[in-house]
């Protein structure tokens, strides 16, 4: 019997079917590339993905592998101290999967840098690596393994292609209702299956989306996420960083392993370099005059000396007044004079008496005194260079201040040279602690504002405070000529008291955005990780870490401040 055509339930049915197997036909296509890679068949990583790349490490060396363009890169550190390692021979040997191997020998092409070309590594696949390491007297055997993905692009799976995927199979339905309608049930269930492949197969053709690319073009090398180059260093989202080997060779990073050791607790204050007052000196001059100078010159500031060597002279100055005053002074001695020889003229016309002869000697002997007093007057009102005042040095070493030129008019108890003897200086510093703590005093550091440290020496403390606080002076064993007098230093005074932890060099220790005290560890060839810590200062350079750090770990010592600004 022949139904009649037209709509009917039966062909409502047959377009349903059609339209839910397009939807499940593409989604057996879209998720192919999953499928592959449950499989076991590794799959091209996503544009943006870092180079394939492997690492290995001993207590002798750590080395990272990087499978780049135009060849395997190899960089060799030492594992300790993660310095390069030149002048080295590195043998590699890399086996497939499937047996084949491959031995070659690398080729050093920079600081800790070896290259192998071509790469052993052409096909996709895992490889299992053996590296014999010969640095010097340093011989490593070290393995690794590397797994180089498919170069197939993967497709993607999206809501926008389900849902292109289903829009297609509703119209792949609604035709082959219509085919039913002219053709006939039979031949209907044959075209519209057809008809639905090539709508669909259209689908998955359509581009994928933005950030995706299946061609050549696309955004190869790029981090979607964060804009940057798949290859350049990052902060993870966990807080630790990725450093590539060429940008850590180029921050210069240094590590060094953490060592539990016992350290004596210090009492840090402040204070600054003195001259030692037993070899520096000052000059000053002891009346009012004129500065003169020799014939060595103007001594200048950093001029070496020796003890009694004449730097300058003053020569007194007489002001109006009291030149009125000697000029008086000079017409009494004349008129006194005057009377004494004709006193003495009036004796010689006597008759010459033991009395007259007694008192033409007094005579005599009061006119020498006057002549002797006019003379000396005379100089100061004339030629003032014979009683000039000698400025001597007091001490052998340097000129420290000179504050004179010549001709210039200075005062009585002024300062004029200082001498200093750079082989010899103290530091005066001030503690606000207990005096007990002072008494125990077994060494103490002094550290300049540049970083640099000297060994001090203590002398003694004042018994009487100053600005409440307790006077100390320290020798400086090995000063050197970097130091300058008045320099500000800060003192570390170590105590019998002894506290145990991890000792590091103060650099290690940075601070993260919200200021707590922390140091990077460097648990991989080119990851860190940050580790919160508690520490205190020991002497100027390394710090004490109490807490937070345990025993065997790779701490950066150099360049920690460097990774702390990679975001």
């Amino acid at each position: 019997m022949k139904h009649p055509r037209g709509w009917s339930i039966v062909k409502v049915v047959l377009a349903l079917l059609i339209v839910a197997g397009g939807i499940g036909l593409g989604l057996v296509i879209a998720m192919a590339d999953q499928k592959l890679t449950w499989m076991g068949i590794p799959a091209r990583p996503a544009p943006g993905a870092l180079s394939p790349r492997f690492e290995a490490h001993s207590e002798m060396f750590d080395i990272v592998g990087v499978d780049a363009p135009g060849g395997l890169e190899l960089y060799l550190d030492r594992y300790v101290t993660s310095a390069p390692v030149d002048k080295a021979v590195i043998e590699i040997t890399a086996e497939d999967g499937l047996g084949a191997s491959t031995t070659a020998t690398a080729v050093e092409s920079g600081e800790g840098l070896y290259t192998l070309t071509p790469s052993p590594f052409g096909k996709p696949g895992r490889y299992t690596i053996t590296m014999t390491i010969t640095a010097g007297d340093d011989i490593d055997l070290l393995g690794a393994a590397l797994t180089i993905a498919t170069s197939e692009p993967p497709r993607s799976f999206s809501l926008g292609a389900l849902l292109i995927t289903g829009a297609l199979g509703a119209v792949a339905g609604a035709v082959g209702v219509l085919v039913s309608g002219l053709f006939g049930r039979r031949r209907a269930a044959l075209i519209a299956p057809l008809l639905a492949l090539a709508l669909i197969s259209t689908a998955e053709a359509a581009p994928s989306g933005k950030g995706h690319s299946h061609g050549e073009g696309g955004p190869v090398g790029v981090d979607e996420s964060t804009g940057v180059p798949a290859n350049s260093p990052r902060r993870m989202p966990d807080g630790a960083v990725f450093v590539p080997k060429p940008t850590q060779r180029m921050l210069n990073l240094r590590t060094g392993v953490s060592k539990i050791q016992e350290a004596a607790r210090v009492i840090r204050i402040i204070g600054r370099v003195a001259p030692d007052p037993a070899a520096s000196g000052r000059i000053q001059a002891s009346l009012n005059g004129r500065i003169m100078f020799g014939e060595g010159g103007v001594p200048s500031i950093g001029r070496r000396v020796a003890r009694g060597e004449l730097l300058a002279s003053v020569v007194p100055v007489v002001n109006p007044i009291d030149r009125g005053n000697i000029t008086q002074q000079m017409g009494q001695i004349e008129s006194e004079i005057d009377a004494v020889k004709a006193q003495l003229e009036e004796l010689n016309r006597d008759a010459l008496s033991p009395a007259v002869m007694h008192r033409v000697e007094q005579a005599r002997l009061e006119l020498e005194s006057l002549h002797r007093r006019r003379a000396a007057i005379a100089l100061v009102i004339g030629d003032r260079e014979m009683v000039r005042v000698a400025l001597k040095a007091p001490a052998d070493g340097l000129i420290a201040s000179s504050n004179v030129v010549a001709g210039q008019i200075v005062s009585s108890q002024e300062v004029l040279f200082e001498i200093i003897d750079p082989n010899r200086l103290w530091v005066e510093a001030a503690a606000y602690v207990d005096a007990v703590q002072i008494e125990r005093i077994s060494g103490a550091t002094a550290v300049t504002s540049s970083g640099r440290s000297y060994e001090l020496t203590f002398i003694s403390r004042g018994p009487k405070l100053r600005q409440q606080a307790i006077p100390l002076n320290f020798r400086i064993d090995q000063p050197d000529s970097s130091l300058s007098v008045g320099a500000p230093v800060t003192v570390f005074i170590r105590t019998p008291d002894v506290a145990s932890g991890v000792i590091l060099p103060q650099s290690a220790v940075v601070r993260n955005q919200v200021g707590q005290n922390m140091v990077w560890e460097k648990v991989g060839g080119e990851r860190f990780e940050p580790i919160l810590v508690r520490s205190e200062p020991i002497d100027g350079q390394n710090v004490l870490i109490q807490s937070g750090l345990g025993q065997g770990r790779r701490i950066v010592i150099e360049g920690a401040n460097l990774l702390s600004q990679i975001h």
